[in-house]
C-alpha cells in the first residue's frame, strides 16, 4: 500500500524548498525503509512568562562617569588648542612688541629704542604700562650723573588692532665687545578686570668701543728683586665727561709697591680719578720691586670703570681692563731678602724701637766661578736708628749708611763656585716716633742691596755681573694712652667717702686719653671690664666721644673710630671720661681695690696695615688727684 509522505508546510520546510528546489511546487521525498519521525516545533519564540532580570546598578554609573571624563578631556583639549593658537578673545601671543635700535654702539653713547606695541586681539587692553630695565651702569640721558636702573612709561588703553609707538633712551656703558641686553615688560589689564597680565621682550646689542682708552707700558722681562716701572695712560673715548671713574691695578704675587707719581686714593692700588674729560690724558707712573723664580711669568691687570655708589672702593661697571705679562729672568747672581721671626703679621713692618732681624741670601746661578763678590746694603730713612745697625761679618759706614760684605770681611766671597750659596744677617731699629715731640709722617726705612762679581770663563774675560734688590720696611704708628682715676680733680662731680668705706658707695671719674704719632689708625677702640662691686653710673664727658657700657658682659668700650696721625702732638689729644660707683666689701679692708680689668687698645694702622694691640694695667681706687694721700685709696671700716 502506497503511503503519501508529503511533509506539512511550515517555516523550516519552506526554507528547504527555497534552498533545494527550482520552484515551490509539490515534491516527493525520497523513500526510506524506515518510518520518518516527525516532531512538532514552534514557529515563533515564546513570550516570556517570568519576571525580567534586574541589571546591576553599578554598570549604569560606570557608563555615566566614563562619559563625563571623556567629555572633560575633550573640553580641556579644545580649550588648550584654542589658547595655544591665539584664537581666544585675549592672548599675549596677539600682543606684539617690536623694537628698533642699533645693533652696536660705542660705550657712553645714547641708546635710542623705537618700540611699537601692537594689540592684535579682538578686544582692547587697558592700563598698559611698559617697564624698561637697562644694563648695569646706564645713565639718564638728561642727567649723565644720575644712574638709570629702569624706567616706567604709562600707556593706558590700546584698542583692538591698534599700534602705539614708544621711545626709550639711556646712556649705556660697558667694556668693548660686551653683549648687553635691555628687558621690556608690558603689563596690562583686561577692560573691567583687576587681573594683571604681562608680555615680555628682550633687545640685545653690542658695545663696539670702550669709553676709556687704556695703555700700559711695562718691560717684557726683568731680573728678580729689580725695581720695576709701570706707566699707565688713561683717556676718555667719549664726547661727554665720564663721572666717578675708578682705576685699579691688581699686582702679581711678589710685587712690592714703592711709590706713584699720583698718590693712590685707597691702599697702594686704587685711584679715584673723578671726572675724565674728553681729550684729557691722565698718566700715572708706578714704581715697585718684583721678585720671583727664573722664567716665572708675572701678570699685571689694570681696570677702569664707574665707582660703586655704595662701596666706594669697588668698580660697579667695568669700562676697560688690560693685562700685561712680564718674565722674571734668572739672574747670574741670585739675591733674596727676608724677615726673621715673621709670625703671621704684615711683611716688612716694624714696631717703633723694636729690633728687626733680616737675612740676605745669595747664590751663583752660573756654571762657572765668580770671583771678588761684594754685597753692599744701603740703609736710609728719617726714622732709621743708625746706632742700632748690626751687620754680622760686614762693615757699617755711618758716613754713607752702607754695610759692606766682601772678601776682606768674609773669605768665601773671594771665589764663589757654581751653585754655591751664602747667608748674611742684618738687624736694625727705628727711632722712637714720639720722641722730642717730632712728628714723622708715614715713616719707613729703605734697604737697597747690590751684589757684584767678576765672571771667570772663556769669552767672558773679567765680565762684571750684578743684581740689585730693594725693600721698604714700614714703621707702625706709636700709640700712647693713659688711664687715670679722679675723685676731686676730674670733670665730673663725685660723691661718697674718701678713703672708701665698707658697704658705702663712692663714685670715681675714670679718664682715658690717647695720642697717635705718625699714621692714621682706623677701627680704634679701648675696652675694659668692671669687676663685681663696681657699677656703671652713666655719666660721660665730653659728648663728642662715644663710651658705651654693656650690662651683660660688664664691658666698657670707648669707640674712637679713626684716630688721625699727630693726635696729641700737632692735633688735640683725644680724651674720654666716665663715672663708676664702688661699694667696698669687708674683705677689702686695708687694700687698694681694682675699679677695672686690664685695659686693651685695638686698631689698624692704615699705612703699614698692621693690627695694633696694646694693654695697660687695671685702674684702682688710688686717685691721681693733684693732692692725694696714699691712704686715700685704701678701703677702711
Amino acid at each position: 500500500m502506497e503511503t503519501n509522505n508529503r511533509v506539512p508546510d511550515h517555516g523550516i520546510e519552506e526554507l528547504k524548498k527555497k534552498l533545494y528546489e527550482r520552484d515551490s511546487g509539490d515534491f516527493q521525498v525520497r523513500r526510506s525503509n524506515l518510518n520518518p519521525y516527525y516532531k512538532s516545533v514552534n514557529k515563533t519564540w515564546p513570550a516570556p512568562t517570568g519576571p525580567s532580570p534586574i541589571k546591576p546598578a553599578g554598570n549604569i554609573w560606570l557608563k555615566v562617569l566614563s562619559f563625563s571624563f571623556l567629555f572633560f578631556i575633550i573640553t580641556l583639549g579644545t580649550a588648550w588648542y584654542i589658547f595655544s593658537q591665539g584664537t581666544n578673545v585675549v592672548s599675549d601671543k596677539n600682543i606684539d612688541i617690536a623694537v628698533k635700535g642699533p645693533v652696536s654702539l660705542k660705550a657712553g653713547d645714547e641708546l635710542d629704542l623705537q618700540i611699537a606695541l601692537t594689540n592684535k586681539n579682538t578686544t582692547a587692553i587697558d592700563q598698559a604700562e611698559m617697564t624698561t630695565v637697562w644694563p648695569a651702569g646706564s645713565r639718564d640721558p638728561d642727567n649723565a650723573a644720575k644712574q638709570f636702573t629702569s624706567t616706567d612709561q604709562k600707556i593706558g588703553l590700546i584698542n583692538a588692532g591698534e599700534t602705539v609707538n614708544v621711545v626709550a633712551k639711556a646712556i649705556v656703558y660697558g667694556k668693548e665687545n660686551d653683549e648687553l641686553e635691555v628687558k621690556l615688560n608690558l603689563g596690562y589689564h583686561l577692560t573691567g578686570s583687576n587681573t594683571l597680565f604681562a608680555k615680555e621682550a628682550t633687545y640685545r646689542f653690542k658695545i663696539n668701543a670702550s669709553p676709556v682708552d687704556l695703555s700700559v707700558t711695562l718691560p717684557s722681562e726683568i731680573n728678580s728683586n729689580q725695581e720695576l716701572s709701570l706707566s699707565l695712560k688713561i683717556s676718555a673715548n667719549s664726547d661727554k665727561p665720564l663721572n666717578n671713574v675708578l682705576l685699579e691695578v691688581i699686582y702679581p704675587p711678589g710685587f712690592q709697591f714703592k711709590s706713584a707719581s699720583v698718590p693712590p686714593t685707597y691702599d697702594s692700588r686704587k685711584w679715584l680719578l673723578g671726572d675724565l674729560l674728553p681729550g684729557v690724558d691722565r698718566v700715572i707712573n708706578i714704581k715697585g720691586v718684583i721678585e720671583g723664580q727664573g722664567e716665572e711669568l708675572k701678570s699685571f691687570e689694570v681696570r677702569t670703570g664707574i665707582k660703586d655708589a655704595n662701596q666706594e672702593q669697588t668698580i660697579a661697571v667695568l669700562y676697560n681692563d688690560f693685562f700685561k705679562t712680564l718674565t722674571i729672568k734668572k739672574p747670574f747672581l741670585g739675591l733674596a731678602f727676608s724677615e726673621k721671626n715673621l709670625s703671621g703679621g704684615i711683611p716688612f713692618t716694624l714696631k717703633s724701637t723694636s729690633l728687626g732681624g733680616y737675612t740676605i741670601e745669595w747664590v751663583n746661578n752660573l756654571p762657572v766661578k765668580i770671583k771678588d763678590v761684594q754685597i753692599v746694603a744701603r740703609l736710609t730713612g728719617d726714622v732709621l736708628n743708625k746706632q742700632s745697625i748690626v751687620a754680622e761679618g760686614g762693615y757699617y759706614s755711618s758716613v754713607d749708611n752702607t754695610v759692606t760684605w766682601d772678601k776682606h770681611t768674609k773669605v768665601e766671597l773671594e771665589s764663589v763656585e757654581p751653585g754655591a750659596t751664602g747667608q748674611l744677617n742684618l738687624s736694625l731699629t727705628s727711632l722712637p716716633l714720639l720722641a722730642n715731640g717730632k712728628n714723622f709722617t708715614n715713616p719707613q726705612i729703605y734697604i737697597d742691596i747690590t751684589i757684584t762679581g767678576v765672571r771667570v770663563s772663556e769669552g767672558f774675560s773679567n765680565e762684571k755681573v750684578q743684581t740689585d734688590l730693594s725693600r721698604i720696611v714700614k714703621i707702625d704708628s706709636d700709640i700712647l694712652f693713659t688711664a687715670k682715676t679722679f675723685y676731686r680733680d676730674g670733670p665730673l662731680t663725685n660723691t661718697g667717702p674718701l678713703p672708701p668705706q665698707v658697704d658705702k658707695p663712692t663714685t670715681y671719674t675714670l679718664t682715658w686719653s690717647l695720642q697717635n704719632s705718625s699714621n692714621d689708625v682706623k677701627n680704634a677702640i679701648i675696652e675694659t671690664s668692671l669687676p663685681l662691686g663696681v657699677e656703671w653710673v652713666g655719666a660721660t664727658s665730653p659728648t663728642t666721644e662715644t663710651v658705651n657700657y654693656d650690662s651683660q658682659s660688664r664691658k666698657v668700650v670707648w669707640d674712637l673710630g679713626l684716630v688721625k696721625a699727630g693726635t696729641g702732638i700737632s692735633l688735640v689729644r683725644r680724651t674720654a671720661n666716665f663715672q663708676v660707683s664702688f661699694t667696698p666689701s669687708i674683705n677689702q679692708i686695708n687694700n687698694i681695690a681694682k675699679l677695672t680689668g686690664v685695659l686693651v687698645f685695638r686698631g689698624v694702622d692704615t699705612f703699614s696695615r698692621s693690627s695694633l694691640l696694646l694693654q695697660q694695667d687695671t685702674m684702682t681706687t688710688l686717685p691721681n688727684d693733684a693732692e692725694v694721700r696714699d691712704r686715700d685709696g685704701m678701703v677702711i671700716r
